[in-house]
Protein backbone atom coordinates (compact mmCIF):
# COMPACT_ATOMS: atom_id res chain seq x y z
CA UNK A 1 0.00 0.00 0.00
CA UNK A 2 2.75 2.17 0.65
CA UNK A 3 4.87 1.50 -1.84
CA UNK A 4 2.30 2.44 -4.79
CA UNK A 5 1.20 5.38 -2.59
CA UNK A 6 4.85 7.04 -3.48
CA UNK A 7 4.53 5.13 -6.96
CA UNK A 8 1.80 7.21 -7.50
CA UNK A 9 3.35 10.41 -6.04
CA UNK A 10 6.56 9.62 -8.10
CA UNK A 11 4.40 9.29 -11.19
CA UNK A 12 2.27 12.70 -10.25
CA UNK A 13 5.46 14.89 -10.14
CA UNK A 14 5.22 16.51 -12.69
CA UNK A 15 8.13 19.19 -14.02
CA UNK A 16 7.99 21.03 -16.86
CA UNK A 17 10.23 23.50 -17.94
CA UNK A 18 8.49 26.80 -18.49
CA UNK A 19 10.73 29.85 -18.76
CA UNK A 20 12.60 28.77 -15.84
CA UNK A 21 9.65 27.85 -13.81
CA UNK A 22 9.09 24.71 -12.29
CA UNK A 23 5.69 22.58 -12.00
CA UNK A 24 4.80 20.15 -9.25
CA UNK A 25 1.62 18.11 -9.71
CA UNK A 26 0.75 15.92 -6.46
CA UNK A 27 -2.08 13.69 -5.84
CA UNK A 28 -4.59 14.56 -3.80
CA UNK A 29 -5.99 12.18 -0.99
CA UNK A 30 -5.63 8.62 -1.16
CA UNK A 31 -7.49 6.71 -4.14
CA UNK A 32 -10.34 4.32 -3.69
CA UNK A 33 -8.02 1.60 -4.33
CA UNK A 34 -6.14 2.87 -1.45
CA UNK A 35 -8.93 2.95 0.69
CA UNK A 36 -10.05 -1.20 -0.11
CA UNK A 37 -9.34 -3.86 2.20
CA UNK A 38 -10.49 -7.87 1.30
CA UNK A 39 -14.26 -9.13 1.84
CA UNK A 40 -12.93 -11.27 4.78
CA UNK A 41 -12.10 -7.90 6.91
CA UNK A 42 -14.91 -5.65 5.53
CA UNK A 43 -17.05 -7.99 6.84
CA UNK A 44 -15.77 -8.82 10.45
CA UNK A 45 -16.26 -4.76 10.38
CA UNK A 46 -19.59 -5.19 9.41
CA UNK A 47 -21.91 -7.92 11.26
CA UNK A 48 -20.87 -6.09 14.66
CA UNK A 49 -23.59 -3.65 13.05
CA UNK A 50 -26.12 -5.92 11.35
CA UNK A 51 -29.08 -6.51 13.60
CA UNK A 52 -31.70 -9.77 13.76
CA UNK A 53 -35.31 -7.73 14.45
CA UNK A 54 -37.20 -9.79 15.96
CA UNK A 55 -40.27 -10.14 19.12
CA UNK A 56 -39.03 -11.96 22.13
CA UNK A 57 -41.35 -12.45 24.91
CA UNK A 58 -40.99 -15.70 27.31
CA UNK A 59 -44.38 -15.83 28.21
CA UNK A 60 -45.27 -16.12 23.89
CA UNK A 61 -44.91 -19.57 22.23
CA UNK A 62 -42.14 -19.58 20.37
CA UNK A 63 -40.52 -16.87 23.15
CA UNK A 64 -38.76 -15.01 20.10
CA UNK A 65 -39.20 -14.38 16.39
CA UNK A 66 -37.43 -13.22 13.63
CA UNK A 67 -38.58 -10.99 11.32
CA UNK A 68 -36.27 -8.78 9.38
CA UNK A 69 -32.56 -7.70 9.45
CA UNK A 70 -31.47 -4.25 10.31
CA UNK A 71 -28.38 -2.60 10.88
CA UNK A 72 -27.10 0.57 12.86
CA UNK A 73 -25.99 3.75 11.61
CA UNK A 74 -25.47 5.67 14.49
CA UNK A 75 -23.14 4.78 17.63
CA UNK A 76 -25.96 6.80 19.89
CA UNK A 77 -28.25 3.44 18.91
CA UNK A 78 -29.90 4.80 16.25
CA UNK A 79 -30.83 2.17 13.80
CA UNK A 80 -32.96 1.10 10.63
CA UNK A 81 -34.79 -1.48 8.83
CA UNK A 82 -37.61 -2.12 6.15
CA UNK A 83 -41.33 -0.33 7.45
CA UNK A 84 -42.82 -4.04 6.36
CA UNK A 85 -40.50 -5.84 9.08
CA UNK A 86 -41.97 -3.87 11.52
CA UNK A 87 -45.66 -3.63 10.16
CA UNK A 88 -45.72 -7.59 10.50
CA UNK A 89 -44.28 -7.37 13.94
CA UNK A 90 -47.29 -4.85 14.70
CA UNK A 91 -50.12 -7.02 12.93
CA UNK A 92 -48.64 -9.83 15.37
CA UNK A 93 -49.18 -7.47 18.22
CA UNK A 94 -46.21 -7.35 19.11
CA UNK A 95 -44.41 -3.93 18.87
CA UNK A 96 -44.09 -3.43 22.63
CA UNK A 97 -42.02 -7.02 22.51
CA UNK A 98 -39.56 -5.29 19.98
CA UNK A 99 -35.90 -6.24 20.34
CA UNK A 100 -32.95 -6.12 18.07
CA UNK A 101 -30.15 -9.29 18.41
CA UNK A 102 -26.55 -8.27 17.47
CA UNK A 103 -22.92 -9.99 17.45
CA UNK A 104 -20.26 -9.23 20.20
CA UNK A 105 -17.21 -10.81 20.88
CA UNK A 106 -18.32 -14.19 18.99
CA UNK A 107 -21.80 -14.29 20.43
CA UNK A 108 -25.45 -12.85 20.18
CA UNK A 109 -26.75 -10.59 22.79
CA UNK A 110 -30.70 -9.09 22.76
CA UNK A 111 -31.51 -5.29 23.25
CA UNK A 112 -34.74 -3.84 23.52
CA UNK A 113 -35.42 -1.35 20.51
CA UNK A 114 -38.58 0.99 20.30
CA UNK A 115 -40.00 2.29 17.00
CA UNK A 116 -39.20 6.46 16.39
CA UNK A 117 -40.71 7.17 13.27
CA UNK A 118 -41.44 5.95 9.29
CA UNK A 119 -40.43 6.68 6.12
CA UNK A 120 -43.25 5.38 4.09
CA UNK A 121 -42.28 6.62 0.73
CA UNK A 122 -38.75 4.52 1.20
CA UNK A 123 -40.43 1.58 3.03
CA UNK A 124 -37.89 2.36 6.02
CA UNK A 125 -38.66 2.51 9.61
CA UNK A 126 -36.49 4.36 12.34
CA UNK A 127 -35.44 2.40 15.50
CA UNK A 128 -33.87 3.28 18.90
CA UNK A 129 -31.75 0.48 20.61
CA UNK A 130 -31.76 1.13 24.38
CA UNK A 131 -28.07 2.26 25.58
CA UNK A 132 -24.85 4.11 23.55
CA UNK A 133 -21.55 3.36 21.98
CA UNK A 134 -23.01 0.57 19.38
CA UNK A 135 -20.57 -0.09 16.34
CA UNK A 136 -22.24 2.10 13.20
CA UNK A 137 -21.50 1.17 9.83
CA UNK A 138 -20.57 4.42 7.35
CA UNK A 139 -23.10 5.55 5.37
CA UNK A 140 -21.55 6.34 1.92
CA UNK A 141 -22.52 8.15 -1.05
CA UNK A 142 -25.03 6.11 -3.23
CA UNK A 143 -25.03 9.06 -6.42
CA UNK A 144 -21.54 7.27 -7.26
CA UNK A 145 -22.94 4.01 -7.41
CA UNK A 146 -22.68 2.62 -11.06
CA UNK A 147 -24.25 -0.44 -13.24
CA UNK A 148 -21.56 -3.03 -12.67
CA UNK A 149 -20.37 -1.85 -9.39
CA UNK A 150 -19.35 -4.64 -7.04
CA UNK A 151 -21.43 -4.85 -4.00
CA UNK A 152 -22.34 -6.85 -0.60
CA UNK A 153 -25.26 -7.45 1.37
CA UNK A 154 -25.00 -9.02 4.84
CA UNK A 155 -28.41 -10.20 6.45
CA UNK A 156 -30.48 -13.04 8.30
CA UNK A 157 -31.73 -15.01 5.60
CA UNK A 158 -34.87 -17.30 6.42
CA UNK A 159 -35.19 -15.88 10.20
CA UNK A 160 -34.90 -18.67 12.49
CA UNK A 161 -34.80 -21.81 10.53
CA UNK A 162 -30.74 -21.28 9.63
CA UNK A 163 -30.11 -19.31 13.18
CA UNK A 164 -28.50 -16.10 14.32
CA UNK A 165 -26.27 -16.53 11.79
CA UNK A 166 -26.04 -13.37 9.20
CA UNK A 167 -24.92 -14.33 5.91
CA UNK A 168 -23.08 -12.27 3.45
CA UNK A 169 -23.80 -12.51 -0.55
CA UNK A 170 -22.17 -10.67 -3.10
CA UNK A 171 -23.11 -9.86 -7.09
CA UNK A 172 -22.87 -6.46 -9.04
CA UNK A 173 -25.53 -4.02 -9.35
CA UNK A 174 -27.38 -5.08 -12.38
CA UNK A 175 -29.30 -1.97 -13.42
CA UNK A 176 -30.95 1.81 -11.55
CA UNK A 177 -34.03 1.97 -12.94
CA UNK A 178 -37.59 3.37 -11.70
CA UNK A 179 -38.95 2.13 -8.59
CA UNK A 180 -42.59 1.97 -10.13
CA UNK A 181 -43.20 1.25 -14.00
CA UNK A 182 -46.33 2.52 -15.85
CA UNK A 183 -49.41 0.21 -15.46
CA UNK A 184 -50.73 -1.08 -18.75
CA UNK A 185 -54.35 -0.43 -18.06
CA UNK A 186 -55.90 1.37 -15.27
CA UNK A 187 -57.49 -2.19 -13.79
CA UNK A 188 -53.45 -2.60 -12.76
CA UNK A 189 -53.61 1.13 -10.54
CA UNK A 190 -54.65 0.90 -6.95
CA UNK A 191 -53.92 3.57 -4.55
CA UNK A 192 -50.42 2.63 -3.64
CA UNK A 193 -49.21 1.97 -6.96
CA UNK A 194 -50.99 5.77 -7.82
CA UNK A 195 -48.70 7.06 -5.11
CA UNK A 196 -45.77 5.48 -6.38
CA UNK A 197 -46.02 6.92 -9.92
CA UNK A 198 -46.21 10.84 -8.24
CA UNK A 199 -42.95 9.83 -5.98
CA UNK A 200 -41.05 7.72 -8.22
CA UNK A 201 -37.44 7.46 -7.62
CA UNK A 202 -34.48 5.19 -9.28
CA UNK A 203 -33.56 1.40 -7.25
CA UNK A 204 -30.67 -0.93 -7.48
CA UNK A 205 -31.65 -4.30 -9.24
CA UNK A 206 -29.11 -6.56 -8.33
CA UNK A 207 -27.32 -9.30 -9.11
CA UNK A 208 -27.34 -10.97 -6.05
CA UNK A 209 -30.00 -13.25 -4.16
CA UNK A 210 -32.03 -11.36 -1.13
CA UNK A 211 -33.78 -14.33 0.62
CA UNK A 212 -36.86 -14.03 2.65
CA UNK A 213 -35.49 -11.90 6.05
CA UNK A 214 -33.19 -10.12 4.09
CA UNK A 215 -35.22 -7.04 4.17
CA UNK A 216 -33.69 -4.13 5.71
CA UNK A 217 -30.48 -5.06 5.37
CA UNK A 218 -27.38 -2.93 4.46
CA UNK A 219 -25.72 -2.76 0.89
CA UNK A 220 -22.24 -2.05 0.95
CA UNK A 221 -19.51 -2.12 -1.27
CA UNK A 222 -17.37 -5.08 -0.62
CA UNK A 223 -14.02 -3.28 -0.70
CA UNK A 224 -14.46 -0.71 1.90
CA UNK A 225 -18.09 -1.37 3.90
CA UNK A 226 -19.70 1.75 2.88
CA UNK A 227 -23.02 1.59 3.11
CA UNK A 228 -25.10 2.59 -0.76
CA UNK A 229 -28.21 1.02 0.17
CA UNK A 230 -30.56 -1.10 1.94
CA UNK A 231 -32.16 -3.87 0.89
CA UNK A 232 -35.87 -4.43 0.06
CA UNK A 233 -37.14 -6.81 -2.33
CA UNK A 234 -40.86 -6.93 -0.80
CA UNK A 235 -41.67 -3.20 -1.23
CA UNK A 236 -40.23 -2.59 -4.60
CA UNK A 237 -41.76 -6.05 -5.59
CA UNK A 238 -45.12 -4.40 -5.05
CA UNK A 239 -44.82 -1.30 -6.97
CA UNK A 240 -42.58 -2.46 -10.04
CA UNK A 241 -43.60 -5.88 -10.42
CA UNK A 242 -47.32 -6.23 -9.44
CA UNK A 243 -49.20 -9.73 -9.70
CA UNK A 244 -45.99 -11.02 -11.45
CA UNK A 245 -43.14 -12.51 -8.95
CA UNK A 246 -39.40 -12.57 -10.49
CA UNK A 247 -37.64 -13.07 -7.87
CA UNK A 248 -35.21 -10.28 -8.53
CA UNK A 249 -33.54 -8.47 -5.68
CA UNK A 250 -33.72 -4.54 -5.03
CA UNK A 251 -32.17 -1.93 -2.93
CA UNK A 252 -33.34 1.61 -1.56
CA UNK A 253 -30.27 3.94 -2.21
CA UNK A 254 -28.99 5.46 0.72
CA UNK A 255 -28.76 9.30 0.07
CA UNK A 256 -32.52 8.91 -0.65
CA UNK A 257 -32.77 7.53 3.01
CA UNK A 258 -30.33 10.27 4.25
CA UNK A 259 -32.05 12.47 3.11
CA UNK A 260 -35.47 11.77 4.86
CA UNK A 261 -33.45 11.20 8.13
CA UNK A 262 -32.44 14.76 7.93
CA UNK A 263 -35.97 15.83 7.01
CA UNK A 264 -37.18 13.90 9.95
CA UNK A 265 -34.98 15.68 12.38
CA UNK A 266 -35.73 18.92 11.05
CA UNK A 267 -39.39 18.40 11.64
Amino acid sequence: MLLRYFNRLLNGLLFMAMGGVCIAVFPIGPSHEEKAVGLSEVIKKTKPSVLAIASVNPASSPAMRLYGTGFIYDPKGYAITAEHVIEAIKSDGKLEDLHAFFSKGGQFFSIKASLLNSIKQYDVAVLKLEGENFPALTLGDSSKVMEGQDVALCGFPFGTILGLYPATHRGIVSSINPAVLPARNTAQLDNQKLKALSQSFNIFQLDCTAFPGDSGSPLFYPDTGEVIGMVNSAFIAVTKEGNFSTGISYAIPINLIKEALTEKKKS
